[in-house]
């Protein structure tokens, strides 16, 4: 393929904010190649205006901005305010979101327009003849246009006169942030088509929309923003047909037409982005929090309280958005998940946090499988606990850390131990692990452990898991069985620190790679 007419590598752009560092852009690649069409989509808050200005080098002065970008083959990383006057002059014709703020509002339009035209290299002499003939093909008249002062143009009229000037000149990159925006359907298919011809003529065009049948209907190449990331570039038809990124085809079923299925959840906050794949909160294909139940007074309940909770067996399902309770005897709950619900305050442990109310319906079958009264909290997707340990991490309403680690050998050694005093051996399931090594022979060496691997996952150790009451519940029956496996754990396994120990808590330090990365 050919030089592109202008790219960017690497292009991060920050604000700094009374709130702290804003990220609007992280690690944008971008190729624009000559007589081709490039269109970028994403949620309002993406990140697609900001691209446009990034471009442009016309971002306020509270931005930091890192990466290069290049006009054909010059590299204009370390250009000044001069050269780049010169870059949007002659070589980058730009169609503004709000085009009427971007007019001078005291100068009438002709002579504002034939000076654009002369700024791009058209002689003095063809100017308003140029300018004239791209306005009359927008369906505008000159004369009319050419006395006018901005102030006298409509939304849609003054988004016309933008999206001419870029036929004047012959530029060779059009960028056009949101080209359509105030038009009607006749207006945005004339637009299309004088876009679609800009490339055709050779420019290489950028079409920044959310607009998703003008992003299809323009063809090319389309990239996908979200919380700052490009998650997805193919060939247009084939993004459309068949969306390769979780994120992607969750926003083309949004679409009326599909349905009009709302994304769950909301993008992260952009002061705080997570180092792991943006879209995770929202992701069918990532595991998620059932929630905590609460009782009247907004205090989190457990299994040391209520060992009746083990029987509960809870499932969220199609992408988080649907959530189905089991119990023996109380049959099953199916409820939507419900994102939206005012926060309200909940006591975790004696720190107070927020969570989100399920509602009536499931309040009432939790209030019956426990016999008191009790609600489900949902995890706020904004919600990040930090936890303590050699190696701290984030967590949700857990108790403790992201993940539990032990060997079926050391549940072997303590089962002896019981076998030994003429008890009942516990299993697994009393200590709810996420993660028991079967290949690890010495009973309790993952005391020692401090990086597991796993492909590209890596955990770090956090501290020995000091076992409470909870493992005396039978998890099948939801009641309290006995003193096992405390009282063996305390003649063998007694901790420095206090208490007894089985397994070990680790916090992730690398999750893995989402199998949907940038394609």
């Amino acid at each position: 393929m050919s030089t592109p007419a202008f790219s960017v590598r690497d292009l991060s752009v920050t604000f700094a904010t009374r709130r702290g560092p804003v990220t609007a852009l992280s690690g944008i690649d971008l190729d624009l190649h000559p007589g081709t069409v490039h269109v970028v989509i994403g949620e309002s808050g993406s990140g697609k205006s900001v691209l446009a200005h990034a471009l442009l080098d016309l971002l306020p002065r509270n931005v930091t901005l890192t990466g290069r970008r290049f006009l054909g083959g010059e590299d204009l990383t370390a250009a000044g305010p001069g050269r780049w006057r010169q870059v949007r002059a002659r070589h980058l014709a730009f169609i503004p979101q709000s085009p009427a703020s971007a007019l001078n509002p005291v100068r009438r339009l002709g002579p504002l327009l034939a000076e654009l035209a002369r700024a791009r290299g058209v002689a003095r002499s063809a100017a308003w003849p140029d300018v004239a003939a791209a306005l009359a093909s927008f369906d505008l008249d000159p004369e009319r246009i050419r006395s006018a002062y901005p102030h006298h143009l409509s939304g849609g009229m003054a988004q016309r006169v933008a999206s001419s000037l870029a036929l004047v000149g012959s530029p060779d990159v059009v960028i056009a942030d949101e080209p359509t925006s105030g038009l009607d359907a006749e207006l945005i298919d004339r637009t299309a088509a004088h876009l679609a011809a800009l490339a055709e003529r050779g420019a290489a065009l950028l079409v920044i929309t959310h607009d998703l049948t003008l992003a299809r209907r323009l063809g090319g190449t389309t990239s996908v923003l979200y919380a700052s990331q490009l998650l997805e570039r193919r060939d247009t038809d084939a993004l459309f047909d068949t969306p390769a990124h979780p994120y992607v085809a969750a926003l083309l079923r949004a679409r009326p037409e599909c349905g009009g299925r709302p994304i769950p959840g909301w993008p992260p906050e952009l002061t705080a982005l997570p180092d792991h794949c943006v879209f995770a909160a929202r992701c069918p294909h990532v595991d998620v929090d059932a929630g905590r139940v609460i009782d009247e007074s907004g205090a989190f309940h457990s299994q040391r309280h209520n060992p009746r909770l083990a029987l509960i067996q809870p499932k969220v399902a199609a992408g988080g958005e649907r959530l189905t309770l089991r119990a023996p005897g109380a049959g099953v709950l199916s409820a939507d998940v419900d994102l939206a619900a005012a926060r309200r305050d909940v006591d975790l442990f004696g720190v107070a946090y927020q969570g989100i109310d399920q509602g009536d319906a499931v309040a009432g079958w939790l209030s019956q499988v426990l016999g008191v009264p009790s609600r489900l909290m949902r995890v706020p997707p904004e919600h990040d606990r930090v936890t303590s340990g050699e190696t701290p991490g984030t967590a949700g309403y857990a108790d403790g850390h992201p993940l539990l680690v032990t060997t079926a050998s050391s549940l072997d050694v303590m089962n002896e131990r019981i076998a030994g005093r003429g008890g009942e051996p516990v299993p697994m399931n009393r200590f709810r692990p996420n993660i028991v090594i079967d290949e690890w022979d010495e009973p309790h060496i993952e005391d020692r452990a401090r990086r597991i691997n796993a492909g590209d996952i890596e955990l770090g150790y956090a501290k020995l898991a000091i076992r409470c009451v909870v493992t005396t519940v039978d998890q099948e029956a939801g009641t309290k069985v006995g003193p096992e496996p405390l009282r063996t754990l305390a003649g063998y396994r007694r901790a420095a620190q206090g208490g007894v120990a089985f397994g070990v808590k680790f916090s992730v330090l690398h999750p893995a790679s989402c199998p949907w990365a940038t394609r």
